[in-house]
C-alpha cells in the first residue's frame, strides 16, 4: 500500500488535490468509481488507461473546462488552426515548446494523462483505489451500498456511505516525508472536538495540518489539552501553535556569507506550479536584503512595490501585504516591529527571511486545503461544521463512544495490519471482542435508563432523530420551506437553492430532502424524518447524497400505514422513461413487505409539472397484479400511487389540510374499477382537500 506521506518537512496534510476541487464529494467519488471500474487496460502512462479515464471524466461533467472540448474539435479537424494558436509556444513535458500540429497532438495526449491521474489523488489517499487505480475493497462497498454494521457502528445511526468514510478516516495515517512515523490526524481531532466545542474551522484545520508525528500519545494528548489555553483566551491561537504545534524551523546553513546565491535559492524557496513566481520572491529576496544594508527612501519604494505584487503576499505575507507602509521610514519602523529587518545581521536574517515564507505558505496550504479536509471530514456525518465551528455531532452520544470504546489511546505509531483498503468494522478497526461490545452496551444501557424491553439502538435512533428534527426547527420555518421548494420549479434558481440549503449535494438530492421535510410538517411530525429520509446526511444534517439501497427517497412509517414519496425533477417528456418503472416497482416492494405485517402502503409522485399519460399508468397500477423483485414468489393485487405537484405540496403546507384525511380521500376510490379519465386526478385533489374530518385509513 502506498502510505500518505508529507512531501517535506514543512509541508501539510493534503486530503485532495487543488487542480481538482469537488464540492459534491460523494457523488462524484462514486461516478470517478464507476469509471475506474469500466477501465480495460492496467493503469500505466505508457497505454491509454489515463487519458480515456479523463475523457470518462469530462464527458461526466464532472469538470466545466473547455480543454477536452479543444481535443476533441483538433482530431475532428474542427477550428484546427484556431486551436493550434491558441496553444501555440506553449511549454510541456521536458520544457518542450508546442511549434506544429504534431506538437500539439503529443501535448493533448500528455496533458489528458496527467489530469488523469490528478483526479484520481484524492480517491488514493482516501482508500477508494490503491496506487494503481484498482477499485479497493472500500470502493467496491460505496458502489454497492452493501456495508453491514456491528454494534457500535449501528449505535451513530449513520448511512452505509457515512460509516465506509468514517471507518477510512479512522484508518488514515499520514507519514513525515522521512521514516517510518505517523500520526492519525481524524482520530486527533476527534480526540480534540471531545474535550472542546465550538472550535473554529481555521483553528481545527491548522492544528491538524502542523502537527508532526514522533511523539508520545501522552505528548499528544497534553498537547491538545493545552488548547483550553485558548478557549480560555489565556493564550492566543498563534502563542498556542508556535509554542506547542509548530516543529522548530528547519536550519538552513548558507555558504553564502552575504547573499543566498540564486541557484541555491531556487531549492528552497519553491514553487511547483510556477517558475515565474520563484523568480518574483528571489527578487523580492534582493530587494528585502537591499533595504536592510541599506535603509533609504529608494530601496524602501522599491519594497513597498514589490511587497504588493500578488505572488509575495501569497508567499510571504499570509495573502495580506507583507508589511505596513507608512510615510516616513520612522513610522514604518515603529508599526513593523518583529520582521526580517530587526535580524542583527544577514545570516539571521536570511533564517528570517526562510521562516517567513515557509510559515506564510503553511498558512496558504492550510487556507487552501481548509475546504477539501472539511468535506472530506463532512462524509463521516459525526462532526458538524456549522456556522464555521467544530464540534462533534450527537456529542452526547459519540463523544461516549470515542472515549470508552477507542479510547483515543491511538493517536500515532502502533502494531497494525494493513487494512486501509479493507473494508472492516469498528470491531475489527479496534480489535473489540463481542465481551467489550456487550459490556459497553450494557453500561450505556444503564447509563440512559434504557429498559431491556427497548431496543437500545432504537433508542438512539429515536432520540438522534429528535435532535436532528429540532435543528431543522431552527433552519426552516414552514414559509422557508415553501419558499425553497417553490425556487425547484425553475432550473434556473439552483444557486439559490445550494446558497439556502447546501453546496454538499446535487440539486435532485435537496429536493428530497426539503420534500422529506414537508411532509414530516403536513404529518405533524407524526413519523421519524432521519430515518424516512434514504439519504446519506453531513454531521449537520444537511444531505448528501441519495443513499443507496433500492428504496423509494422518502418512506414516512406510521403506526398502521407508510407514505412513500417518490420526487423527481424531469421535465414531463422524460417522466416516463424515467420514473414509470423504479416509481412503480418501489411500491410493489413496500406494498408487499407491508403486507406481511399487515400495514397499508401510499405512495406520492411529486414533480414541478406531471405528464398525463404518467398519472394515469400509475392510477391503473391500483388493477394490476403485480410481482415483488426482492422475493419473486409474492405478488400483491393492485398497488397506490397518486401525482402531485410541488405547488399542491406548498398548498398542503400553508393550508394545514388534515393529511390523513387527505390521503383517505385521495386513495378510497382506488378499488373500484372504472375508466380512467382525462379529469379525475384533479377532481380527485378538489375532493381531497375540502374536508376537515380526522377518519380512519
Amino acid at each position: 500500500m502506498k502510505k500518505m506521506k508529507l512531501q517535506n518537512k514543512d509541508s501539510v496534510m493534503n486530503l485532495g488535490d487543488t487542480s481538482f476541487r469537488r464540492k459534491n464529494l460523494l457523488d462524484d467519488y462514486k461516478v470517478m468509481l464507476q469509471g475506474i471500474t469500466e477501465q480495460l487496460e492496467e493503469w500505466d502512462t505508457k497505454n491509454s488507461s489515463q487519458m480515456i479515464f479523463y475523457q470518462y471524466v469530462a464527458k461526466s461533467g464532472l469538470i466545466n473546462d473547455t480543454f477536452y472540448g479543444d481535443y476533441y474539435s483538433f482530431i475532428s479537424d474542427k477550428f484546427k488552426e484556431s486551436i493550434f494558436e491558441k496553444y501555440k509556444d506553449k511549454r510541456y513535458e521536458n520544457n518542450k515548446i508546442l511549434k506544429d500540429y504534431r506538437s500539439l497532438l503529443e501535448y493533448f495526449v500528455l496533458e489528458q494523462k496527467k489530469r488523469g491521474r490528478t483526479y484520481t489523488n484524492a480517491l488514493v489517499k482516501i482508500g477508494l483505489v490503491d496506487e494503481k487505480r484498482k477499485i479497493t475493497e472500500v470502493g467496491e462497498a460505496l458502489l454497492d451500498g452493501d456495508t453491514k454494521q456491528d454494534d457500535i457502528e449501528k449505535l451513530f445511526n449513520l448511512s452505509a456511505d457515512n460509516i465506509i468514510f468514517l471507518r477510512q478516516l479512522l484508518k488514515l495515517r499520514v507519514y513525515e516525508s522521512e521514516g517510518e512515523n505517523y500520526i492519525y490526524p481524524f482520530r486527533m481531532g476527534i480526540y480534540l472536538l471531545s474535550k472542546f466545542d465550538d472550535i473554529p474551522q481555521k483553528e481545527f484545520c491548522t492544528i491538524l495540518s502542523l502537527i508532526r508525528a514522533g511523539k508520545t500519545d501522552e505528548e499528544y494528548r497534553e498537547t491538545l489539552d493545552k488548547y483550553k489555553l485558548v478557549k480560555s483566551k489565556n493564550m492566543s491561537f498563534g502563542e498556542y501553535v508556535s509554542r506547542y504545534i509548530q516543529e522548530e524551523a528547519s536550519e538552513i546553513k548558507f555558504e553564502e556569507k552575504y547573499r543566498i546565491s540564486k541557484e541555491k535559492f531556487e531549492k528552497y524557496f519553491l514553487n511547483r506550479k510556477s517558475k515565474d513566481k520563484i523568480e518574483d520572491y528571489f527578487e523580492f529576496y534582493e530587494v528585502s536584503l537591499s533595504f536592510f544594508e541599506n535603509r533609504n527612501l529608494e530601496t524602501y519604494k522599491k519594497l513597498e512595490k514589490i511587497s504588493k505584487k500578488g505572488s509575495i503576499k501569497k508567499a510571504f505575507g499570509y495573502n495580506k501585504v507583507p508589511f505596513k507602509f507608512c510615510k516616513t521610514l520612522k513610522e514604518f519602523f515603529e508599526e513593523n516591529k518583529e520582521t526580517i529587518f530587526e535580524a542583527k545581521n544577514i545570516e539571521e536574517f536570511n533564517k528570517l527571511f526562510y521562516e517567513l515564507f515557509r510559515d506564510s505558505k503553511n498558512y496558504d496550504l492550510i487556507f487552501e486545503y481548509n475546504d477539501m479536509t472539511i468535506r472530506t471530514f463532512n462524509l463521516s456525518g459525526i462532526i458538524s461544521f456549522e456556522n464555521g465551528l467544530v464540534n462533534l455531532s450527537y456529542k452526547w452520544l459519540s463523544k461516549n463512544i470515542f472515549s470508552e470504546i477507542i479510547g483515543m489511546k491511538k493517536l500515532n505509531n502502533e502494531v497494525v495490519k494493513d487494512n486501509f483498503h479493507k473494508n472492516i468494522s469498528f470491531s475489527e478497526i479496534f480489535d473489540l471482542s463481542e465481551e467489550r461490545i456487550e459490556s459497553f452496551i450494557e453500561k450505556l444501557r444503564k447509563e440512559n435508563n434504557i429498559p431491556k424491553e427497548i431496543s437500545i439502538f432504537e433508542h438512539f435512533s429515536d432520540k438522534i432523530g429528535e435532535d436532528f428534527e429540532k435543528k431543522l426547527e431552527e433552519r426552516f420555518s414552514n414559509d422557508k420551506v415553501c419558499t425553497i421548494l417553490n425556487l425547484f420549479k425553475n432550473r434556473e434558481n439552483d444557486e439559490k437553492i445550494l446558497k439556502e440549503v447546501t453546496d454538499n449535494a446535487k440539486i435532485p438530492t435537496i429536493f428530497e430532502y426539503m420534500l422529506g421535510i414537508a411532509w414530516h410538517r403536513i404529518s405533524n411530525k407524526e413519523f421519524n424524518l432521519k430515518k424516512s429520509l434514504k439519504l446519506s446526511l453531513d454531521g449537520d444534517g444537511f444531505p448528501l447524497s441519495h443513499a443507496p439501497g433500492g428504496d423509494g427517497d422518502i418512506i414516512a412509517e406510521y403506526s398502521d400505514f407508510d407514505v412513500m414519496i417518490e420526487a423527481t425533477l424531469m421535465d414531463r417528456n422524460t417522466q416516463k422513461r424515467g420514473e414509470l418503472e423504479p416509481v412503480i416497482r418501489h411500491t410493489t416492494n413496500l406494498t408487499i413487505k407491508n403486507m406481511e405485517g399487515n400495514k397499508k402502503t401510499y405512495t406520492f409522485f411529486v414533480a414541478n409539472e406531471l405528464d398525463m399519460n404518467v398519472i394515469n399508468i400509475f392510477r391503473a397500477t391500483s388493477q394490476i397484479r403485480l410481482q415483488s423483485t426482492q422475493k419473486r414468489e409474492k405478488y400483491t393485487n393492485g398497488i397506490k400511487i397518486y401525482s402531485l405537484t410541488i405547488d399542491k405540496i406548498v398548498y398542503l403546507l400553508e393550508n394545514n389540510i388534515n393529511y390523513k384525511y387527505f390521503i383517505n380521500k385521495v386513495f378510497e376510490n382506488y378499488s373500484k374499477i372504472e375508466f380512467i379519465g382525462r379529469n379525475w386526478c384533479e377532481d380527485t385533489w378538489n375532493n381531497s382537500v375540502k374536508g376537515e374530518n380526522v377518519e380512519k385509513i
